[in-house]
């Protein structure tokens, strides 16, 4: 998950470390993104927190490019079938792509292939995340930064 925020005027955002160890493994994200996470955050033991980054690549690759990691900004305003109905569209993104490399002739499937299990591995990563911020909502466990 990520929160957003501000501290003196310059945005910030904090991020679930589970999280950074997914977009460390990211084929597509940039080395400079990869290279302001600190290493003991993709340490198994600190899966939970969150570390804070302030770094302005960092912020704007967050806002504008990581999609498939959860904004705690934005479900957090949404209702229980809000929710319900995202973790919907997104199981039908993840059928109509598994549909695509069912239907792709061969030549194709070899082209698009890395680029769909990508996009497959991202949306089950971000279903996955919506379960997560269920469980935490249901248990009252907001993130704690």
């Amino acid at each position: 998950m990520k929160v957003f925020s501000t501290e003196d005027d310059k945005d910030i955002v904090f991020v679930q470390c589970k999280d950074l160890s997914y977009i460390d493994r990211h084929e597509r994200t940039p080395k400079e993104v990869k290279d302001v996470i600190p290493i003991h955050a993709l340490a198994y033991s600190n899966r939970e927190e969150y570390e804070r980054f302030d770094d302005p690549d960092f912020v704007y690759y967050m806002k504008h490019a990581a999609n498939y990691i959860l904004n705690y900004d934005e479900f957090k305003k949404l209702s229980d079938d809000e929710i319900n109905s995202v973790y919907k569209q997104t199981n039908e993104k993840i059928k109509n792509a598994y549909n695509i490399l069912d239907s792709e002739k061969k030549e194709e499937r070899k082209k698009a292939t890395n680029g769909i299990n990508q996009a497959i591995n991202d949306l089950e990563y971000y279903r996955d995340s919506i379960k997560d911020f269920v469980i935490n909502k249901e248990n009252n466990n907001i993130p704690k930064i």
